[in-house]
Protein backbone atom coordinates (compact mmCIF):
# COMPACT_ATOMS: atom_id res chain seq x y z
CA UNK A 1 0.00 0.00 0.00
CA UNK A 2 1.48 3.44 -0.95
CA UNK A 3 2.75 5.63 1.90
CA UNK A 4 0.24 8.34 0.98
CA UNK A 5 -2.61 5.87 1.32
CA UNK A 6 -1.28 4.64 4.67
CA UNK A 7 -1.08 8.22 5.93
CA UNK A 8 -4.65 8.86 4.76
CA UNK A 9 -5.86 5.78 6.62
CA UNK A 10 -4.06 6.80 9.83
CA UNK A 11 -5.57 10.27 9.58
CA UNK A 12 -8.98 8.70 8.98
CA UNK A 13 -8.48 6.61 12.13
CA UNK A 14 -7.78 9.72 14.22
CA UNK A 15 -10.86 11.43 12.80
CA UNK A 16 -12.89 8.31 13.43
CA UNK A 17 -11.95 8.30 17.12
CA UNK A 18 -12.77 12.01 17.37
CA UNK A 19 -16.17 11.38 15.78
CA UNK A 20 -16.79 8.54 18.23
CA UNK A 21 -15.94 10.87 21.12
CA UNK A 22 -18.38 13.46 19.74
CA UNK A 23 -21.11 10.82 19.68
CA UNK A 24 -20.33 9.85 23.26
CA UNK A 25 -20.37 13.47 24.44
CA UNK A 26 -23.76 13.98 22.80
CA UNK A 27 -25.11 10.65 24.13
CA UNK A 28 -25.68 9.31 20.62
CA UNK A 29 -25.31 5.66 19.56
CA UNK A 30 -22.36 4.61 17.37
CA UNK A 31 -24.63 3.82 14.44
CA UNK A 32 -23.77 4.45 10.76
CA UNK A 33 -26.05 7.47 10.29
CA UNK A 34 -24.99 9.09 13.58
CA UNK A 35 -21.32 8.40 12.82
CA UNK A 36 -21.57 9.91 9.33
CA UNK A 37 -23.30 13.01 10.70
CA UNK A 38 -20.59 13.35 13.37
CA UNK A 39 -17.86 13.12 10.74
CA UNK A 40 -19.55 15.70 8.49
CA UNK A 41 -20.14 18.01 11.46
CA UNK A 42 -16.53 17.89 12.64
CA UNK A 43 -14.45 17.66 9.48
CA UNK A 44 -16.32 19.18 6.50
CA UNK A 45 -17.59 22.59 5.42
CA UNK A 46 -21.20 21.39 5.36
CA UNK A 47 -22.55 24.52 7.04
CA UNK A 48 -26.21 23.61 6.52
CA UNK A 49 -25.70 20.35 8.36
CA UNK A 50 -23.87 22.09 11.20
CA UNK A 51 -26.66 24.62 11.55
CA UNK A 52 -29.29 21.87 11.49
CA UNK A 53 -27.44 19.92 14.21
CA UNK A 54 -26.95 23.03 16.36
CA UNK A 55 -30.68 23.74 16.12
CA UNK A 56 -31.64 20.15 16.88
CA UNK A 57 -32.52 19.09 20.42
CA UNK A 58 -30.81 15.69 20.63
CA UNK A 59 -32.29 15.04 24.06
CA UNK A 60 -35.81 14.58 22.67
CA UNK A 61 -37.26 11.11 22.10
CA UNK A 62 -37.64 11.66 18.35
CA UNK A 63 -33.97 12.57 17.80
CA UNK A 64 -33.54 9.57 15.47
CA UNK A 65 -36.14 10.90 13.05
CA UNK A 66 -34.51 14.32 13.09
CA UNK A 67 -31.05 12.88 12.44
CA UNK A 68 -32.35 10.73 9.59
CA UNK A 69 -33.94 13.80 8.02
CA UNK A 70 -30.68 15.76 8.37
CA UNK A 71 -28.77 12.79 6.92
CA UNK A 72 -31.04 12.55 3.88
CA UNK A 73 -31.24 16.30 3.23
CA UNK A 74 -27.75 17.53 4.06
CA UNK A 75 -25.56 14.54 3.18
CA UNK A 76 -27.23 12.18 0.70
CA UNK A 77 -29.30 14.90 -0.93
CA UNK A 78 -26.49 17.43 -1.13
CA UNK A 79 -25.50 18.17 -4.74
CA UNK A 80 -21.89 19.10 -5.44
CA UNK A 81 -21.44 21.52 -8.33
CA UNK A 82 -17.68 20.96 -8.58
CA UNK A 83 -17.36 17.89 -10.80
CA UNK A 84 -13.75 17.30 -9.76
CA UNK A 85 -14.95 16.14 -6.34
CA UNK A 86 -16.23 12.92 -7.88
CA UNK A 87 -12.74 11.47 -8.25
CA UNK A 88 -12.30 10.34 -4.66
CA UNK A 89 -12.31 6.56 -4.30
CA UNK A 90 -14.35 6.43 -1.11
CA UNK A 91 -15.12 2.74 -1.39
CA UNK A 92 -11.42 1.83 -1.63
CA UNK A 93 -10.53 3.93 1.41
CA UNK A 94 -13.25 2.26 3.46
CA UNK A 95 -12.03 -1.18 2.37
CA UNK A 96 -8.46 -0.31 3.42
CA UNK A 97 -9.72 0.98 6.76
CA UNK A 98 -11.59 -2.27 7.32
CA UNK A 99 -8.43 -4.26 6.56
CA UNK A 100 -6.50 -2.14 9.06
CA UNK A 101 -9.12 -2.74 11.75
CA UNK A 102 -9.13 -6.49 11.15
CA UNK A 103 -5.33 -6.56 11.42
CA UNK A 104 -5.48 -4.52 14.64
CA UNK A 105 -8.03 -6.90 16.10
CA UNK A 106 -5.74 -9.85 15.37
CA UNK A 107 -2.91 -8.07 17.22
CA UNK A 108 -5.14 -7.49 20.23
CA UNK A 109 -6.06 -11.18 20.27
CA UNK A 110 -2.33 -11.99 20.39
CA UNK A 111 -1.97 -9.64 23.37
CA UNK A 112 -4.85 -11.37 25.14
CA UNK A 113 -3.21 -14.77 24.62
CA UNK A 114 0.11 -13.47 25.93
CA UNK A 115 -1.46 -12.00 29.05
CA UNK A 116 -3.29 -15.28 29.70
CA UNK A 117 0.01 -17.15 29.54
CA UNK A 118 1.61 -14.68 31.96
CA UNK A 119 -1.26 -15.15 34.39
CA UNK A 120 -0.79 -18.92 34.36
CA UNK A 121 2.93 -18.55 35.02
CA UNK A 122 2.35 -16.20 37.93
CA UNK A 123 1.01 -19.05 40.03
CA UNK A 124 4.47 -20.62 39.90
CA UNK A 125 6.23 -17.68 41.54
CA UNK A 126 3.95 -17.04 44.50
CA UNK A 127 6.59 -18.51 46.83
CA UNK A 128 9.05 -15.78 45.82
CA UNK A 129 8.69 -13.17 48.61
CA UNK A 130 10.64 -10.50 46.72
CA UNK A 131 7.65 -9.74 44.47
CA UNK A 132 3.96 -9.37 45.01
CA UNK A 133 2.22 -11.94 42.82
CA UNK A 134 -1.15 -10.65 43.92
CA UNK A 135 -0.30 -7.18 42.64
CA UNK A 136 0.99 -8.57 39.35
CA UNK A 137 -2.13 -10.71 38.95
CA UNK A 138 -4.31 -7.68 39.53
CA UNK A 139 -2.43 -5.72 36.91
CA UNK A 140 -2.60 -8.60 34.45
CA UNK A 141 -6.32 -8.94 35.08
CA UNK A 142 -6.72 -5.23 34.41
CA UNK A 143 -4.78 -5.54 31.13
CA UNK A 144 -6.96 -8.45 30.09
CA UNK A 145 -10.13 -6.49 30.72
CA UNK A 146 -8.76 -3.48 28.80
CA UNK A 147 -7.78 -5.56 25.79
CA UNK A 148 -11.19 -7.25 25.77
CA UNK A 149 -12.86 -3.85 25.83
CA UNK A 150 -10.61 -2.64 23.00
CA UNK A 151 -11.36 -5.75 21.01
CA UNK A 152 -15.09 -5.19 21.41
CA UNK A 153 -14.78 -1.54 20.36
CA UNK A 154 -12.85 -2.45 17.23
CA UNK A 155 -15.34 -5.20 16.44
CA UNK A 156 -18.23 -2.74 16.79
CA UNK A 157 -16.40 -0.13 14.71
CA UNK A 158 -15.72 -2.73 12.02
CA UNK A 159 -19.41 -3.61 11.87
CA UNK A 160 -20.29 0.10 11.63
CA UNK A 161 -17.82 0.61 8.78
CA UNK A 162 -19.26 -2.38 6.94
CA UNK A 163 -22.72 -0.84 7.23
CA UNK A 164 -21.44 2.58 6.12
CA UNK A 165 -19.76 0.99 3.11
CA UNK A 166 -22.90 -0.92 2.14
CA UNK A 167 -25.05 2.17 2.68
CA UNK A 168 -22.70 4.27 0.54
CA UNK A 169 -22.87 1.77 -2.32
CA UNK A 170 -26.66 1.49 -2.04
CA UNK A 171 -27.19 5.25 -1.94
CA UNK A 172 -24.79 5.74 -4.85
CA UNK A 173 -26.79 3.27 -6.94
CA UNK A 174 -30.07 4.95 -6.01
CA UNK A 175 -28.66 8.41 -6.72
CA UNK A 176 -27.72 7.66 -10.34
CA UNK A 177 -31.27 8.41 -11.46
CA UNK A 178 -33.71 11.15 -10.54
CA UNK A 179 -36.63 9.56 -8.71
CA UNK A 180 -39.34 11.64 -10.40
CA UNK A 181 -38.22 11.71 -14.04
CA UNK A 182 -36.13 8.52 -14.13
CA UNK A 183 -33.36 10.27 -16.05
CA UNK A 184 -29.87 10.83 -14.64
CA UNK A 185 -29.49 13.02 -11.58
CA UNK A 186 -26.32 15.15 -10.95
CA UNK A 187 -24.40 12.18 -9.53
CA UNK A 188 -25.45 10.01 -12.47
CA UNK A 189 -24.38 12.75 -14.88
CA UNK A 190 -20.90 12.86 -13.35
CA UNK A 191 -20.51 9.07 -13.54
CA UNK A 192 -21.66 8.97 -17.18
CA UNK A 193 -19.42 11.89 -18.16
CA UNK A 194 -16.38 10.22 -16.62
CA UNK A 195 -17.00 7.23 -18.88
CA UNK A 196 -17.57 9.46 -21.93
CA UNK A 197 -14.30 11.33 -21.28
CA UNK A 198 -12.39 8.06 -21.73
CA UNK A 199 -13.09 8.08 -25.48
CA UNK A 200 -11.48 10.84 -27.57
CA UNK A 201 -13.96 10.27 -30.40
CA UNK A 202 -16.63 11.84 -28.15
CA UNK A 203 -14.95 15.25 -28.50
CA UNK A 204 -16.02 17.92 -29.01
CA UNK A 205 -19.10 17.79 -26.79
CA UNK A 206 -21.97 20.24 -26.72
CA UNK A 207 -23.35 21.09 -23.29
CA UNK A 208 -26.93 22.36 -23.16
CA UNK A 209 -28.60 23.67 -20.02
CA UNK A 210 -32.39 24.04 -20.23
CA UNK A 211 -34.66 25.73 -17.72
CA UNK A 212 -38.47 25.80 -17.65
CA UNK A 213 -39.63 29.41 -17.85
CA UNK A 214 -41.29 30.75 -14.70
CA UNK A 215 -41.77 27.27 -13.28
CA UNK A 216 -42.48 28.49 -9.74
CA UNK A 217 -45.36 30.61 -11.05
CA UNK A 218 -46.56 27.61 -13.04
CA UNK A 219 -46.59 25.45 -9.90
CA UNK A 220 -48.38 28.14 -7.90
CA UNK A 221 -51.04 28.45 -10.61
CA UNK A 222 -51.53 24.80 -11.60
CA UNK A 223 -50.35 22.84 -8.55
CA UNK A 224 -47.32 20.67 -7.85
CA UNK A 225 -48.96 17.56 -9.32
CA UNK A 226 -49.24 19.28 -12.68
CA UNK A 227 -45.71 20.62 -12.29
CA UNK A 228 -44.37 17.09 -11.71
CA UNK A 229 -46.29 15.91 -14.78
CA UNK A 230 -44.57 18.60 -16.87
CA UNK A 231 -41.13 17.59 -15.59
CA UNK A 232 -41.74 13.93 -16.43
CA UNK A 233 -43.19 14.80 -19.85
CA UNK A 234 -40.21 16.99 -20.76
CA UNK A 235 -37.70 14.37 -19.60
CA UNK A 236 -39.42 11.79 -21.80
CA UNK A 237 -39.59 14.20 -24.76
CA UNK A 238 -35.87 15.02 -24.51
CA UNK A 239 -34.91 11.36 -24.23
CA UNK A 240 -37.06 10.31 -27.19
CA UNK A 241 -35.76 13.12 -29.40
CA UNK A 242 -32.05 12.57 -28.76
CA UNK A 243 -29.70 9.79 -29.79
CA UNK A 244 -28.93 6.88 -27.51
CA UNK A 245 -25.40 8.16 -26.92
CA UNK A 246 -26.62 11.59 -25.79
CA UNK A 247 -26.74 12.26 -22.04
CA UNK A 248 -29.89 13.69 -20.43
CA UNK A 249 -30.08 14.64 -16.74
CA UNK A 250 -32.18 16.66 -14.34
CA UNK A 251 -29.82 19.09 -12.68
CA UNK A 252 -32.10 21.03 -10.34
CA UNK A 253 -35.82 21.48 -9.65
CA UNK A 254 -36.71 22.72 -13.15
CA UNK A 255 -33.36 22.58 -14.94
CA UNK A 256 -32.08 19.90 -17.30
CA UNK A 257 -28.57 19.31 -18.57
CA UNK A 258 -27.96 17.64 -21.91
CA UNK A 259 -24.52 16.60 -23.18
CA UNK A 260 -24.12 15.68 -26.85
CA UNK A 261 -20.93 13.68 -27.53
CA UNK A 262 -19.17 14.23 -30.87
CA UNK A 263 -21.18 17.41 -31.46
CA UNK A 264 -19.73 20.89 -32.06
CA UNK A 265 -21.28 24.07 -30.74
CA UNK A 266 -23.07 24.97 -33.98
CA UNK A 267 -24.85 21.61 -34.13
CA UNK A 268 -25.49 21.73 -30.39
CA UNK A 269 -27.34 25.04 -30.76
CA UNK A 270 -29.46 23.47 -33.51
CA UNK A 271 -30.42 20.59 -31.21
CA UNK A 272 -31.22 23.01 -28.40
CA UNK A 273 -33.50 24.98 -30.75
CA UNK A 274 -35.25 21.76 -31.83
CA UNK A 275 -35.88 20.87 -28.20
CA UNK A 276 -37.18 24.38 -27.44
CA UNK A 277 -39.68 24.13 -30.32
CA UNK A 278 -40.68 20.63 -29.27
CA UNK A 279 -41.53 21.87 -25.77
CA UNK A 280 -43.45 24.86 -27.14
CA UNK A 281 -45.64 22.45 -29.13
CA UNK A 282 -46.56 20.34 -26.10
CA UNK A 283 -50.08 20.70 -24.64
CA UNK A 284 -51.10 18.93 -21.46
CA UNK A 285 -54.61 18.51 -20.14
CA UNK A 286 -55.35 19.54 -16.60
CA UNK A 287 -58.06 17.64 -14.77
CA UNK A 288 -61.26 19.68 -14.57
CA UNK A 289 -60.11 22.29 -17.12
CA UNK A 290 -60.75 22.64 -20.84
CA UNK A 291 -57.78 24.95 -21.34
CA UNK A 292 -54.58 23.08 -22.27
CA UNK A 293 -51.49 23.68 -20.17
CA UNK A 294 -48.37 24.86 -22.01
CA UNK A 295 -44.84 25.74 -20.98
CA UNK A 296 -41.75 27.14 -22.65
CA UNK A 297 -38.04 26.72 -21.96
CA UNK A 298 -34.90 28.80 -22.20
CA UNK A 299 -31.58 27.20 -23.16
CA UNK A 300 -27.86 27.92 -23.14
CA UNK A 301 -25.18 25.99 -24.99
CA UNK A 302 -21.39 25.74 -24.83
CA UNK A 303 -18.71 23.46 -26.29
CA UNK A 304 -16.17 21.25 -24.49
CA UNK A 305 -13.20 20.34 -26.68
CA UNK A 306 -11.23 18.42 -24.09
CA UNK A 307 -9.00 21.33 -23.11
CA UNK A 308 -9.35 23.07 -19.78
CA UNK A 309 -11.98 22.28 -17.18
CA UNK A 310 -15.39 20.84 -17.95
CA UNK A 311 -16.66 22.85 -14.99
CA UNK A 312 -15.83 26.06 -16.86
CA UNK A 313 -17.79 24.91 -19.90
CA UNK A 314 -20.65 23.87 -17.62
CA UNK A 315 -20.67 27.42 -16.21
CA UNK A 316 -20.51 28.92 -19.72
CA UNK A 317 -23.67 27.04 -20.66
CA UNK A 318 -25.30 28.37 -17.48
CA UNK A 319 -24.36 31.95 -18.39
CA UNK A 320 -25.79 31.45 -21.88
CA UNK A 321 -28.99 30.15 -20.28
CA UNK A 322 -29.23 33.24 -18.06
CA UNK A 323 -28.77 35.42 -21.13
CA UNK A 324 -31.72 33.67 -22.77
CA UNK A 325 -33.82 34.50 -19.72
CA UNK A 326 -32.66 38.13 -19.78
CA UNK A 327 -33.63 38.40 -23.46
CA UNK A 328 -37.24 37.45 -22.77
CA UNK A 329 -37.09 33.65 -22.32
CA UNK A 330 -38.21 30.93 -24.77
CA UNK A 331 -34.97 31.21 -26.77
CA UNK A 332 -31.47 29.72 -27.14
CA UNK A 333 -28.09 31.40 -26.66
CA UNK A 334 -24.53 30.10 -26.72
CA UNK A 335 -21.10 30.69 -25.21
CA UNK A 336 -18.08 29.75 -27.35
Amino acid sequence: MPNERQQDIKEAGLKSRTAMAWLRDNHLPAEPICYTIAYEYLFTDNEKLKQSIDNCDLSQDNYREKLETIYENEIIGRHYSNLSMSGENINQYVSDALSLLVHSQENIEDIENTVSQVKSQLTQIKSDKSISPQKIEEQAEHITECTKAMSKQIHDATEDLHQIQENYVRKKEVATKDELTQILDPAGLITTLKEAFQHKENLPMSVIRIDIDQFKLFNDTNGKVMGDAVLKHLAKAFTNHLKGTDIVSRQEEDEFTIVLPATNLQDGVKVAEQLRKKVAAISLKKKGSLTPVKVSVSAGAAEFNGKGSFDMVFDKAKKALLRSKDLGRNCVNCES
